[in-house]
Parts: C-alpha cells; sequence; structure tokens
C-alpha cells in the first residue's frame, strides 16, 4: 500500500466541501467539514468535559448524551450549508446554524445526522484533486 493512500484532504477537513450522493438523504448536497476538524475536537472535549458525574456510568457517557453533544459538535463546527432540503409542502429550507442544530438534535430525523456524520467522514477520506473538482462543480449550483 502506498503511503500516499493513507493521506486526508487536510484543507477540506478545515474548510469545508460538498458532499452528494449520501445515503438515504435522496437529492440532499451537504457542505461540511471533516468530523476530525480542530474546532470539532475543541467543542467535544469542552462538552464531554462539563458533563456531570451523574451522568457518567463506569467512566462512559450517557447515550442520550452523547447523543447531544454529537448533535452539537455537527451543527457547530461541521455542518455548514444544504442544498435541496424542503419541507413537505416542497419549499426549500434555508440553511441557518439554529435550523441545523434542531435538525440534528430531533430524535426523530436522525437519519438526517447519520447523513451529516457520513459527509464529515467523507470530506476527510476524499483525495485532494477529486474535491476540487467537486467544489468548483458546486459554486454554479
Amino acid at each position: 500500500m502506498k503511503l500516499s493512500s493513507l493521506k486526508i484532504n487536510a484543507d477540506a477537513v478545515e474548510q469545508g466541501a460538498w458532499i452528494d450522493n449520501i445515503p438515504e438523504l435522496g437529492g440532499i448536497r451537504l457542505k461540511v467539514r471533516g468530523n476530525g476538524n480542530a474546532d470539532f475536537r475543541r467543542m467535544q472535549s469542552k462538552l464531554i468535559e462539563a458533563v456531570p458525574r451523574g451522568q457518567r456510568q463506569r467512566g462512559m457517557i450517557d447515550p442520550d448524551v452523547q447523543d447531544t453533544i454529537t448533535a452539537r459538535c455537527l451543527a457547530n463546527t461541521v455542518l455548514l450549508d444544504w442544498q435541496g432540503l424542503t419541507d413537505d409542502n416542497d419549499v426549500p429550507i434555508p440553511f441557518t446554524k439554529e435550523k441545523a442544530l434542531e435538525f440534528l438534535l430531533d430524535p426523530t430525523l436522525r437519519p438526517f445526522r447519520d447523513g451529516v456524520a457520513y459527509a464529515s467522514t467523507i470530506v476527510a477520506q476524499t483525495e485532494a484533486e477529486n474535491l476540487a473538482d467537486d467544489v468548483g462543480n458546486s459554486e454554479a449550483a
């Protein structure tokens, strides 16, 4: 295996890129930063440290609390924009951080949260030249 095949696109992890063909999200495109971005790691650490001992079991954080931490980190440090997301009347839903957090915290919209997490993983794994093509193509969208 070539060492170069193990490299991630560090610029996209920090700056973000458009990702489409996300499983279970149909025609939705997401602009996301990689899940390993520096802001994500800082925020996650801060939120985990703030969890009261009573919500920890044998050193583990309660799954519901962990879901909330993940949703907050995704909304504030990963998800930058979306395209193709509409309400039930086919009216486009404009992206806002507040709306993103609302959707990511909603347990009935777990496929959306999973899609954002998936897209953030793809950003980190995508080769730089492929990502540049995607970003260039998305500007006109």
